[in-house]
């Protein structure tokens, strides 16, 4: 819930009263981003892509699409192999996307940490990436592709090359983050060599109902399995309360978390016997919002067999210290927010002022065109007042 910033953060007790009912309807083929506030959703077909690659600033995420079937397999750590790549070199370990953490995809988790993130390495003099492993790729339609990355420039533009096992039908394409702003990821399809710009942006949802790999734990093995559920977007905070009514509006005492899996898929369970889904009984899931507002989440059924419709209830409980809304912004947009300290706009800037919660001016800036570094800065909750050519707007950001 937002509130208008005239000249001071205004804070505002209005509140949704009763619960609403709402449904996500996947088809089991399509990724569903929802947004809580105006019960707003963005359908993607889950089939139209294999990979999908970070276009946040200071991350190096890439993903594999979990739910289409796709398998990533490490196959070598010496980029000279390339030539002679075939599946007789492979772990046969699959690589999973993390389920906690956006920032980990399939082809960083074999990563020891900076600066070695996985598929490539950090140079601290030049600030690039420089691939250093290779991979083999297993698509849906079950054929192998050898598949590395080259490396990615201090711009952010990837360079990536896939192939047939044989060598043939070598495909080389550069992907460039600064044609996707306000989007946490762009998408890639190694089948038909296309890049898929198919994400809405990420300040139009909290909720993605999807499907993807989870580990699960069967006696001393740690298993994966497909499933059907919910992951949230980077900075939304999770709790749940079970045992207790889920009519209970009480968020005192709950345990936070910032796993992307959080709410997950199993607050349902196949009932064998009926063959429908059973929903757990009193689990409540209350989502914190980046500006600290507050809603509750309630499934209340679940429809597989092909449908992935998802029955639930929400209700809107509090509202965040930080809740504003910028005054006549209607194009300008700073991004990621929140931030590990690298912002962008989408336009240009002729003067930034950045104000503590406390009213203090700790930064300020003019002219600033495309990244600004502000990773001096503490984190924290901050007011950056913004003034372009056509506007002055405040936007609340989160610096982590």
């Amino acid at each position: 819930m937002k509130r208008v910033l005239i000249t001071s953060i205004l804070i505002s007790t209005g509140a949704f009263l009763n619960a609403q009912s709402d449904s996500v309807l996947t088809l089991d083929t399509n990724d569903v981003f929802y947004h809580l506030e105006d019960g707003s959703s963005n359908s993607i077909d889950n089939k139209s892509w294999d990979l999908a690659f970070t276009v946040q600033p200071v991350d190096v995420s890439i993903q594999v699409n979990e739910g289409k079937g796709l398998e990533l397999y490490l196959a070598s750590n010496n980029f000279s192999d390339w030539a002679t790549l075939d599946t007789s070199m492979m772990t046969w370990d699959k690589l999973y996307n993390s389920t906690d953490d956006w920032q980990e995809g399939a082809f960083n988790v074999v990563g020891s940490g900076h600066p070695d993130y996985g598929w490539g390495n950090y140079n601290m003099i030049t600030h690039a990436l420089s691939g250093t492993r290779l991979y083999i790729l297993k698509l849906a339609d079950g054929s192998y592709k050898k598949f590395k990355i080259e490396g990615m420039t201090v711009q952010g533009v990837y360079t990536i090359t896939h192939a047939n096992l044989d060598g043939s039908s070598e495909i080389t394409q550069d992907i460039d983050k600064a044609d996707y702003p306000g989007k946490n990821f762009v998408y890639y399809s190694v089948a038909s060599s296309s890049i898929n710009d198919i994400e809405p942006t990420n300040d139009t949802w909290e909720l993605l109902f999807t499907k993807y790999m989870a580990g699960i734990q069967t006696g001393p093995t740690l298993e994966y399995y497909p499933v059907s559920g919910i992951k949230v977007n980077a900075g939304i905070e999770i709790a749940q309360r079970e045992g207790i009514p889920s009519e209970s509006d009480d968020v005192s005492n709950l345990s936070w978390s910032t796993s992307i899996t959080k709410i997950g898929y199993d607050w349902k369970s196949f009932n064998r016997t009926t063959f429908q889904y059973d929903i757990q009984d009193s689990l409540a899931f209350f989502v914190k919002l980046t500006d600290g507002d507050i809603w509750k989440l309630v499934f209340t059924g679940y429809e597989g067999s092909g449908q992935g419709k998802y029955l639930f209830s929400k209700k809107f409980i509090q509202e965040g210290p930080n809740s504003v809304q910028d005054l006549g912004a209607k194009s300008l947009k700073m991004y990621p927010n929140p931030s590990n300290g690298f912002v962008q706009f989408t336009e240009a800037v002729s003067s930034l002022e950045l104000y503590n919660l406390g009213g203090q001016l700790v930064f300020s800036a003019e002219n600033v065109e495309g990244s600004l570094d502000l990773s001096m800065l503490s984190s924290g909750t901050y007011i950056a007042r913004i003034s372009t050519e056509t506007e002055t707007t405040s936007i609340r950001l989160i610096l982590d």
